[in-house]
This record gives C-alpha cells, sequence and structure tokens, in this order.
C-alpha cells in the first residue's frame, strides 16, 4: 500500500488510497473529513503522474463541511510549501485553491446551471431561493391553483373538489400537504415531470395489473423470510412445524390461487392449538400470522370479487386526480419561479442533470463529456 498519513485507521487508509467507483460509509464522529482531505492529499503527491487541484471535483452536503474540506486541504498545502519553499508545485497548487471545484453539491449545480443558463432558457441573473423563500412561494402558488379548481367545472376541477370532500373531509389542509410532499417527492427522481405523467397512466388503467405483481413478489419475500426461520424452531415449537409443512407448499414460483389456498390454510391453522400450549407457541409466531391474515385479505378471488380490484376501482379515481393537481401545480410552480428569475434547491439539481445527461438517447450529454475530460474520472469526491 502506498505512504498515506499515519493517524489513519486501515479502512480510513484505504478508503484514501481506492481509486475508480468507491463508497464510503461511516457515521457522524468517524473522521470522514479528515479522510477525503487525506484522499486529496493523496491524489495531489502520491499519483503518478500527480493530480493537480483542477482535475478534482469535492463535493459536500452541508456549507458547514464544504468550508471545513477548504479550510483542511489549504493548510495542509501550506505546510508542504513551508517544508519545501523551494518546489513550485505547491505555490502553483495554492494558487489553484481559489477555484478548486471544492463546495456543496448544490453549490456545483449552481455553477453548471449559470454557465449554460441559455441553453436551460434562464435568466442569467438567477437568485436562488432559500428553504424559507422556497417554502412560501410554493404555498402561494398552490393556493392559486386550488382556487381555480374550485371555481371550475371541468373534470380535474370536479375531481380535485371529490377528493377534498372524501380524503380531507371538506378541508384542503390535507390535501396541500399531500400534493407538495409529491411534488418534493417527484424532484428528487431523475425525470421529474416524465415521474408524474407514468404515474397518471397507471392510475388510469381500468386494472391493478402492476399490484398484483407486487402482492405475488410480497407473498414470495414472506415465505423466503420465514421459511429459514419456521426450520429452526420446528423443533421445539410443534405449531412452527405445522406451519412450515404448509408454507413449503409454495415452490419457487406460485400463482395467486395457489398462495390463496396456502394462506388460507396457514389461517385455519392458527385457530387450533394444544390445550395450556398457546401463549408460549404463539409468541415466536405472532408476527408469521399477522403478515399472513394481511397476505389472506388480498390474495383470495372469490365468486367473482377480487379485493385488490376492488381497492383499486375505489382508489385510482382519487389518486389520479391527486397526481394531475401535483401535475399542475408543479408546471404552475416552475413558471412562477421562471418568470421570476428564481431557481430553489431541486431546481438546481433538476436542471444540472438536464445538463448532463439526455434522457431521450439514455446518454451523456456533451457537457457531460466536457467535464469527464476536465476531472479524471477517478478523482471524484462525495462527503
Amino acid at each position: 500500500m502506498e505512504k498515506t498519513a499515519d493517524n489513519l485507521t486501515p479502512s480510513q487508509q484505504r478508503a484514501v488510497v481506492a481509486r475508480g467507483n468507491v463508497l464510503v460509509m461511516a457515521g457522524a464522529g468517524t473522521g470522514k473529513t479528515h479522510t477525503l482531505v487525506e484522499r486529496c492529499l493523496h491524489c495531489l503527491c502520491a499519483e503518478q503522474p500527480p493530480a493537480s487541484l483542477e482535475e478534482i471535483l469535492v463535493v459536500a452536503f452541508t456549507e458547514a463541511a464544504a468550508a471545513e474540506i477548504r479550510r483542511r486541504l489549504r493548510e495542509q498545502l501550506e505546510e508542504k510549501l513551508r517544508a519545501a519553499p523551494d518546489e513550485p508545485r505547491w505555490a502553483e497548487q495554492l494558487a489553484l485553491f481559489d477555484t478548486a471545484h471544492i463546495g456543496t453539491l448544490h453549490s456545483f449545480c449552481l455553477k453548471l446551471v449559470r454557465e449554460h443558463f441559455h441553453e436551460l432558457g434562464l435568466d442569467p441573473q438567477l437568485a436562488v431561493l432559500d428553504a424559507g423563500e422556497a417554502r412560501l412561494l410554493a404555498e402561494e402558488t398552490l393556493n392559486e391553483e386550488l382556487q381555480e379548481h374550485y371555481a371550475g367545472q371541468d373534470e380535474l376541477a370536479e375531481a380535485v373538489q371529490k377528493l377534498i370532500q372524501i380524503y380531507g373531509g371538506g378541508r384542503d389542509q390535507a390535501i396541500r400537504r399531500l400534493v407538495l410532499r409529491l411534488h418534493h417527492y417527484a424532484q428528487t427522481r431523475p425525470d421529474a415531470d416524465g415521474w408524474l405523467a407514468r404515474q397518471i397512466e397507471k392510475f388510469a388503467a381500468p386494472a391493478p395489473d402492476e399490484w398484483r405483481e407486487w402482492l405475488l413478489g410480497g407473498i414470495q419475500a414472506w415465505r423466503d423470510e420465514w421459511l429459514p426461520v419456521l426450520e429452526n424452531l420446528q423443533a421445539e415449537n410443534e405449531k412452527a412445524a405445522d406451519c412450515l409443512k404448509i408454507l413449503q407448499k409454495l415452490p419457487g414460483e406460485f400463482s395467486r390461487k395457489l398462495a390463496a389456498a396456502v394462506l388460507a390454510e396457514i389461517q385455519a391453522a392458527s385457530t387450533v392449538w394444544p390445550a395450556r400450549k398457546k401463549t408460549v407457541l404463539l409468541k415466536p409466531l405472532e408476527k408469521f400470522f399477522a403478515d399472513a391474515a394481511f397476505l389472506h385479505s388480498l390474495a383470495p378471488v372469490e365468486k367473482g370479487r377480487d379485493p385488490l380490484a376492488e381497492d383499486w376501482g375505489w382508489v385510482r379515481g382519487l389518486m389520479g386526480a391527486l397526481v394531475r393537481l401535483t401535475q399542475n401545480f408543479s408546471a404552475r410552480f416552475a413558471a412562477r419561479k421562471r418568470d421570476d428569475g428564481v431557481l430553489d434547491f431541486h431546481d438546481l439539481e433538476q436542471f444540472a442533470l438536464k445538463l448532463l445527461w439526455d434522457f431521450a438517447a439514455n446518454q451523456p450529454t456533451s457537457v457531460a463529456e466536457h467535464w469527464r475530460q476536465k476531472i479524471r474520472l477517478d478523482r471524484k469526491s462525495v462527503v
């Protein structure tokens, strides 16, 4: 292993010298910032050929962490210059320091957006809203959106009014919270607009095909979780042994009909217990039977009655209205911010991603290729 700082632990040393795609997981106070600084120094000192600060990208999630990284790295470079004043490399690196790519994730996104504002159709003098300002503007915009639906008589307006009556009991506070939560969640997706559009398409489907897939997947995961548990319990728990035999009737792949039959058998087994043994035998199986009861409530299709289809028929109209309301709000909010020449933190992420990834072609953009050439790919660091 190449030489690193003497005060690093073995795992920190591995993080310092590792190259390629590396994920380091560590809790608070474990020395992540110190390790990252040492990693940067290792790139500057030990690499062959040595890296330069202009080839390294370091992003942190908070301003405090980014400031600490900059402070420590500058101190280390100044110390190296004092130790070797005739070495021009350290003076050169210190001269590059103020323009080094070290900051928060959002500051890097803002740099990209400002450099390419014309491609995004944005105001070159754009400002970034803080969290409080963004929240107030979002609430004001949502209020405008809801007022239109209260006064409207089209299909969506009626659906929104129904949603408020059924879910909110005639008051819109709960719906406002849901819209904002759904908007914020969508903004964490790579393609926020596309994700909302896909949800609307899903809720327009007449049958819960995806739910049915999820149900079978959930039953399969539940079976895989409990088979080894029941095997370990069977020697000392006769009820666990009985349930194991029943659960083993489910093969690797199974139909919903077979799953319903097995779950019904487990339900029946949960009602019959040896005399004076129920409390002892049931204790390690309480969650097993509770899960089985829930899955059994969804699995059977009897006499033309499908619990999943019934639930789907009840919720899909309301959920579709909620997602369409969120979609309209998101578009109005984006237009409002564009008109005002402002962005929020979600916009910084979304616009930066738009600059770096071509979703239609499913490949990096020319901007991304430029940064690939500018930044050595094995010298990106996140803390």
